[in-house]
Parts: C-alpha cells; sequence; structure tokens
C-alpha cells in the first residue's frame, strides 16, 4: 500500500537530484536513454559547421526539415527511420538552445515516474486532508469525521501521531497537488490551442478541408464555431483579413450542396468544390 511520503514532490524532487545542472552535451545522468542524444553529439561533430546549423535552424518550407546541402550530411546511427532522425534534430536544437531548462525537464519527468509510485493517491491525500480540517476546526461539519476511524486510516498510510501531527503534513501535500493540477491544465489548454492553430493554419492554405462533408472537415477543428477568441487573434496576427476569410467560409458552408450523384472525392466533386469556392473568394 502507498505511503504518505512526508515534504511531497518538493522533498523527493531534491533530494532525487533533479536541480543538480549538468555540463553541455554531457549525457550521463540519462542512463539508457543518453544513446540516441549521444549520437546526435557525435554526428555533428563530424561535419564542420553542424552545431551551430543545427543551433540556428529554420525551416525553409514547413514539412520539408534539414533537406539542404548542410542537413543532409549529418548521419545519426542507422536505427533511425527519417521521421525520428528529424525529431531528435529538432530535439537537440531545443537542447543547445536552452540547455538547463531541457535537463530540468527530463530529469522531473523520470523523477516525477519514481515519486507516483511510493506517494499516496491524489484523492486518499483529500480525503485525508479534510478530514483532518474538519477535526481541527472542531468538526462542525455537516457530516462529523470519526476521530478514531481517520487516526486508523491515517496510521495504515505510515502517518503516526495525532490528528495535530497529520495536518499540517496532509495539507501540504494537498496545495502541492492543486497547484500541480493547475498547471496541467494551463499546460494542456495551452497545447489545445497549438493544436488548433495548427489546424487552422493547415485549412487556411487549402480551405477546401472545411467541406469534406455536408457536416464539415473530417479533421479539428471540424467547423468554424470551434475557432476559440484567442486563435482569431493570434490568426489575424499571421493573416491579416483572417476574421473576413472564416465569414466567408460561414456562408458558403451554408450554401454549398453538391450536384445529385456527385461525391466529395470524385474528380466532378473535386472540381466542382473548387469553382464554388473560387467564386465565394475562399480559394484563389
Amino acid at each position: 500500500m502507498p505511503t504518505i511520503y512526508v515534504g511531497g514532490w518538493a522533498r523527493f524532487r531534491e533530494e532525487s537530484g533533479v536541480t543538480k545542472k549538468e555540463p553541455m552535451e554531457e549525457f550521463s545522468w540519462m542512463g539508457s536513454a543518453a544513446s540516441d542524444y549521444e549520437d546526435c553529439r557525435d554526428a555533428l561533430a563530424r561535419v564542420k559547421g553542424a552545431r551551430e546549423y543545427i543551433k540556428t535552424y529554420v525551416a525553409a518550407e514547413e514539412g520539408i526539415n534539414f533537406n539542404d546541402p548542410l542537413g543532409m550530411q549529418i548521419e545519426l546511427h542507422s536505427l533511425h527511420s527519417g521521421a525520428s532522425a528529424t525529431g531528435m534534430l529538432w530535439s537537440y536544437k531545443n537542447l543547445l538552445n536552452h540547455w538547463d531548462s531541457w535537463v530540468l525537464a527530463q530529469k522531473e519527468r523520470v523523477a516525477y515516474q519514481e515519486y507516483t509510485k511510493i506517494q499516496a493517491k491524489e484523492g486518499d491525500i483529500t480525503m485525508l486532508y479534510w478530514s483532518s480540517e474538519q477535526l481541527m476546526g472542531g468538526n462542525r461539519g455537516r457530516f462529523p469525521v470519526d476521530e478514531d476511524e481517520f487516526l486508523q486510516r491515517a496510521q495504515k498510510f505510515g502517518l503516526q501521531g495525532g490528528v495535530q501531527d497529520f495536518y499540517p503534513i496532509l495539507k501540504h501535500l494537498y496545495l502541492e497537488n492543486m497547484a500541480r493540477m493547475a498547471l496541467q491544465a494551463q499546460e494542456q489548454k495551452k497545447q489545445q490551442h497549438a493544436m488548433l492553430i495548427d489546424g487552422l493554419k493547415w485549412k487556411y492554405k487549402h480551405p477546401i478541408r472545411w467541406f469534406d462533408t455536408p457536416y464539415g472537415s473530417t479533421i479539428m477543428p471540424t467547423t468554424p464555431q470551434f475557432i476559440t477568441p484567442e486563435a482569431f487573434e493570434e490568426m489575424e496576427g499571421l493573416y491579416p483579413g483572417y476574421r473576413k476569410h472564416i465569414d466567408r467560409v460561414r456562408i458558403a458552408m451554408t450554401e454549398f450542396k453538391l450536384p445529385q450523384g456527385t461525391t466529395r472525392y470524385s474528380r466532378a466533386g473535386e472540381e466542382f468544390t473548387k469553382q464554388f469556392l473560387t467564386q465565394a473568394k475562399i480559394m484563389v
């Protein structure tokens, strides 16, 4: 049974050496995961100017990466596919530019996996904390807590002493969990926004994809109603006039109808849709 690890993630993080800084491009602290990064480091060292090239690299065209004379000279080990080699080079670019924060993120990810194996579940910590909170407040809640039962539960998680001993320990863990959940929610929102922007960029270049079906696109976002105010603002900054573009898409989606007997992905359906969007000033 998991126990209450007193001090929580903050203590575990320090005791695990998460915050210890590492020398630039030295990966031995990663254990078995180091080999790919060491291989990439050595591959860059074999090509004159490759390290600075990766550090400052900007793709000349979206979806085409490292496909130039210098980039083609960088040879990672044969176990990489084309996609995984590209991913490794992008990852290496990130660590070259943000070494300390990259190291911290890698260490935190591994250490937190270990921490969750020994720490009590969030639900158990919350239940114990709120019980201790009620007991510390004189047990005046609508559903009084049985102190003896609470002490027995707490002792099963390795806590020793009385309510006053348990309360600060549980409060620290509870607040730590709440703060982490808030950060996770922010990160999830950030990722969802990035995915939405990627989808909108694609559809701006290929607006025909809004018209995959009578109900909208087959890929997210399926219809313009899923565009958030934040996404509108960012897209307008990238593509001035974007709001007017989407207004035309909305109108066109209400009017669009394929000729009877024509399917969207037939040659005739594709041509009809393109002509329709050109007339609607959506495709040019």
